[in-house]
């Protein structure tokens, strides 16, 4: 029994008509909305300089150290008893105290940081309102995703929609620190349940051949977006947290309207056997893209008929970013390529069920998830503690931080080559992003250690700082082609999920890496560039896809890749 491809129906009703533009529209406002509530942290949270607050009376100090000659001075979490007219760095020092009189900051602006004293003993709690997120996501991708499968996804970025954009307006109003923790836990659990429903739910939109387009659009736009952020930050600089995470959350106010602006799913309808509610869409689509709908619906008709026959129609999940799209299948079974977005066979599932234990039963797929695991790893710790720390750099945090989203371009430019041209090796490409970042976040630690000496090497550091950023974004873009190419058809969603697993806890650790900076300038730099490097070592032992067919089995992988091997000028059919 052939396989049903609902591609034909959305290529008769237009790829790219009026219907597609408006939707876009509504996914581009969407993504802009997803984007502030995950970075307002950058701003929210920044930390400025600061110091101990000193007592106005200091007669109890004097009566301690026995005597009326002497000058406080605070410094960075404690405060320094010295003899008077003498400074703290010296010799003079006869005591320290503690911070028990609070803290001067040295800014106009309340931030999270500032209003709740996080720093000092408190610091670490800095860095945890933004890990909430991310574990707010792992949580969100859990329960939200699998119920917009079984739902539709429609009704999904109708509840969790209308939900995140309460969370994102709401927090503004947090009486106190733990709200404010578990107000960004909700955020990133509704994020990722919108926010990835809506990207499945567009991507589904398009037949599989122009897909990729909107895989382009996604990496500019959001380049895009943490530019745009830079000018909320700059201009709310004078206002407390609350008024910029409320400006930030009303930013997500295309989620109010959902309910009209967006139908379901041609592809999920399809795929769960409502063909009367994919009728009533084909022909609301046909007359938007002004095509005939009674020369598209008969379409619809043999796809009823050949389900009426024995047709089962399967979902797919969508793990992290990639892109699963639901479509019908025979009842052999088959999986949607993540790249392609086409249906391929594979063996039947009574016989051949996989589980994610499958993967670490056999040692070569093994190795090639474990490097996958701590791919996406650094790069979602490097990414991300680029992103947060850009603030952080010396001169102005808003420039900083609006030229390290600028440097992301180049790399987009490069992902949009990638995708649309087969000429470019997957591993020698991944390889060199990664290379770039690690080499230039090393040149930056060792250009930072001769800022006495002149102020050029701060200027230098700085630019190594977004050079490496240009390389993790670039980086980014490309294991998201590369890593469902190494995995066999039937374990290719679950290596995707241990790669996202994997970013995901990067993203936990990055918010701290702007604590270590403040103990150890040097640490980040060196530790997001060793990993970079190391990453750069471990890509050597993965095959090359290029211009190779895609393994649907375990043992087809491994005569997929000892023929490689072997035999590595051998023609086949390119992977898209």
């Amino acid at each position: 029994m052939a396989n049903i491809d609902v591609d034909k129906i959305l290529l008769s009703l237009g790829w790219f008509g009026p219907y597609q533009r408006q939707q876009c529209v509504y996914f581009a406002l969407a993504m802009t909305g997803a984007a502030y509530a995950i970075l307002a942290y950058i701003f929210a949270a920044y930390r400025p300089p600061f110091a101990c607050d000193v007592p106005v009376n200091n007669s109890l100090v004097a009566s301690v150290v026995n005597g009326t000659d002497i000058q406080l001075i605070g410094s960075t979490c404690e405060i320094n008893v010295v003899k008077n007219k003498t400074n703290s760095s010296g010799h003079d020092v006869l005591m320290t105290l503690p911070c028990h009189y609070g803290y001067n900051y040295d800014i106009q602006q309340d931030t999270v940081i500032t209003e709740w004293d996080l720093v000092c003993q408190s610091e670490g709690k800095g860095g945890l309102t933004q890990s909430m997120v991310t574990f707010g996501q792992m949580f969100g991708s859990v329960i939200f995703l699998p119920l917009a499968d079984r739902y539709g996804r429609k009704k999904i970025m109708i509840s969790v929609g209308f939900s995140m954009f309460l969370v994102a307006t709401l927090i503004s109003l947090s009486p106190n620190y733990y709200v404010y923790i578990a107000m960004k836990f909700l955020t990133g659990a509704t994020l990722e349940g919108y926010g990835m429903t809506m990207y499945t739910y567009i991507f589904e939109m398009f037949p599989g051949k122009y897909r990729s387009y909107i895989g382009i659009f996604g990496a500019f736009w959001w380049s895009t977006n943490v530019i745009t952020l830079t000018a909320f930050g700059y201009g709310l600089q004078n206002y407390s947290w609350r008024i910029l995470h409320l400006a930030l959350g009303l930013m997500a106010f295309i989620n109010l309207f959902i309910f009209w602006l967006c139908d379901e799913s041609l592809r999920w309808l399809v795929a769960n056997g409502k063909m009367k509610e994919a009728q009533k869409l084909i022909q609301k689509i046909a007359m938007k893209n002004k095509k005939d709908p009674d020369k598209i619906v008969p379409l619809l008709s043999s796809l009823d008929s050949e389900a009426e026959n024995g047709v089962v129609y399967e979902k797919e999940e969508k793990i992290n970013n990639d892109i699963h799209v639901t479509s019908p299948v025979n009842p052999v079974s088959s999986a949607i390529d993540p790249v392609t977005s086409e249906v391929n066979p594979v063996t039947s599932r009574s016989s051949n069920n996989p589980t994610v234990l499958d993967i670490f039963r056999n040692a070569f797929v093994c190795k090639i998830a474990l490097i996958w695991m701590f791919t996406w790893f650094t790069n979602g710790m490097t990414y991300y503690g680029l992103l947060y720390s850009s603030v952080q750099l010396e001169g102005s945090r808003f420039l900083n931080f609006f030229v390290n989203g600028l440097v992301e371009y180049p790399s987009c430019v490069v992902f949009a080559i990638l995708v649309n041209m087969n000429s470019i090796s997957r591993k020698k490409l991944t390889i060199g992003f990664h290379l770039l970042a690690g080499i230039a976040m090393i040149l930056s630690v060792v250009l930072i250690s001769f800022r006495e000496k002149h102020e050029i090497f701060v200027k230098l550091a700085i630019a190594c700082s977004f050079i490496a950023k240009t390389g993790i974004a670039g980086s980014y873009n490309s294991i998201f082609i590369y890593t469902p190419e190494t995995f066999p058809t039937n374990l290719r969603n679950m290596g995707i999920g241990i790669g996202a697993f994997g970013s995901h806890i990067g993203g936990v650790i990055a918010p701290f890496a702007t604590l270590l900076a403040f103990h150890v300038e040097w640490g980040p730099g060196v530790v997001f560039g060793a990993c970079c490097l190391i990453v750069s070592f471990l890509l050597l032992f993965l095959p090359e896809t290029k211009g190779r067919p895609l393994p649907q089995t375990i043992m087809e992988m491994k005569q997929w890749n000892k023929k490689h091997c072997n035999q590595s000028d051998e023609k086949t059919i390119y992977v898209n």
